[in-house]
């Protein structure tokens, strides 16, 4: 709860002790972002995980130091769709659904210019990013108004689930892919009522986000192997297994391997139910005396950061 604080302790016995240069950590849990600002400036935070991106360029005009890219934290939003429900069990519909989406508009509207409109389930930094993806799909309503056409269904009624921090695409989507002709119901869970449905395959639709992962073809597995975690529809396309088959027998230093795991992504992209929106950096604070950042490429760790 807001207000309450956990104290971590140096563990010498952790693989990296050496490289790890402070002692404890006070976490103190605050869900006020102008407390956290006012904290930071005061001197009563060295640190603050997760800005909000509105609150990015006030931190920098107080002189705090900013770390806004996507080299070291970044999440991905997205919807996914179970295809063992209908309407979602008819391709056509899938691929309607996601010409639906003008993911500009929700950068521009959510993101404060740190996101970037993207079909790709990774930003573009990172090796598993690919540039067809984004190419092959596009915003155009007019295609996906013939598509539903195509499909045959006659019933396009759909219920989106949202999880409570990533309420705030909800509405934007039901007005785009109620445009093209889906009768869209949001639901907005709280987190005990949203991970059931979710976890437990059941619901038809969610709008969600996932953060950075060191392993890159863990990241794909997530959304498009028969059991990722974010797989609503728990299934997976023969062309994804071969797909991954080949980076997974494939050395990391190989040349090629970049390649394959961009393939890898765009299979999973053209064949599973994870619909991206957009990506951001997970931007983070601190006061002058915390060391920079390295690069993490996945979630933030304290290995190398020193205060003072």
């Amino acid at each position: 709860m807001p207000g309450a604080s956990i104290t971590l302790e140096k563990w010498d016995g952790y693989w990296d002790a050496d490289n790890i240069k402070i002692d404890s950590v006070k976490v103190s849990l605050q869900t006020d972002p102008a407390t956290v600002l006012s904290g930071l400036q005061t001197g009563v935070y060295n640190f603050a995980l997760s800005l909000s991106p509105q609150n990015v360029e006030s931190a920098k005009s107080s002189g705090l130091k900013v770390w806004a890219d996507t080299a070291a934290n970044w999440v991905a939003a997205f919807v996914n769709v179970n295809k063992k429900i209908a309407p979602f069990t008819n391709p056509k519909v899938v691929e309607a659904f996601n010409a639906a989406i003008d993911r500009e508009a929700f950068v521009k509207n959510l993101t404060f210019g740190l996101g970037v409109a993207s079909a790709n389930p990774v930003p573009s930094n990172n090796p598993a990013f690919n540039p067809a993806i984004d190419e092959e799909i596009a915003f155009d309503p007019a295609k996906a108004k013939k598509l539903l056409a195509e499909s045959g269904e006659k019933d396009l009624s759909i219920e989106v689930h949202v999880f409570p921090t990533t309420s705030a695409p909800a509405e934007q989507l039901q007005q785009q892919l109620e445009a093209v002709g889906f009768k869209v119901k949001i639901v907005a869970d709280d987190t005990t009522s949203f991970y059931p449905g979710y976890y437990g395959k059941t619901q038809q639709a969610a709008v969600y986000g996932y953060v950075g992962r060191d392993n890159k073809l863990l990241a794909l597995d997530e959304h498009f192997s028969e059991s990722g975690i974010l797989n609503l529809s728990a299934t997976e396309d023969p062309a994804y297994t071969a797909a991954r088959q080949k980076v997974l027998t494939t050395p990391l230093d190989d040349p090629n391997y970049d390649d394959y795991l961009q393939a890898a992504a765009k299979v999973g992209v053209e064949t599973g139910g994870s619909v991206f929106l957009y990506t951001s950096p997970t931007a983070s604070v601190t006061s002058a005396d915390v060391s920079d950042f390295g690069k993490t490429d996945g979630f933030f760790r304290w290995n190398g950061i020193t205060v003072g």
